[in-house]
């Protein structure tokens, strides 16, 4: 299998990853809709297409991240760093959230 990207940690993940992440998140976009960015198309997990997002600052961002924690969705899944949040359509949502393997879970509890 090809590798494609290398990730923030160091680790090289494989293009099959990077395809389940994108599948996860056009799922996750339909199940929590109030919660996390809409992908409007996934052509089989090699590209997303959503909607262009603004800017939010941190703090907003950190606010936006408890409240999910305290609701029933996925929150584990959104990457933790500012960029990740966004504002669309006057409401904030979670912009990257395809991370689905433990080690992720595990180091965002």
């Amino acid at each position: 299998m090809p590798r494609v990207i290398k990730g923030s940690t160091g680790r090289i993940y494989t293009f099959a990853q990077g395809v389940s992440m994108n599948r996860t998140e056009f799922a996750y976009s339909k199940w929590y809709p109030d919660w996390f960015c809409p992908v409007y198309a996934s052509f089989a997990g090699l590209m997303n297409i959503m909607p262009r997002c603004d800017y939010v600052p941190e703090e907003e961002a950190d606010n936006f991240r408890e409240a999910m924690k305290k609701s029933d969705t996925a929150w584990w899944m959104v990457e933790p760093k500012a960029s990740s949040i966004g504002r669309f359509n006057d409401r904030l949502v979670a912009i990257d959230f395809g991370s689905t393997t433990i080690d992720q879970q595990e180091r965002r509890n």
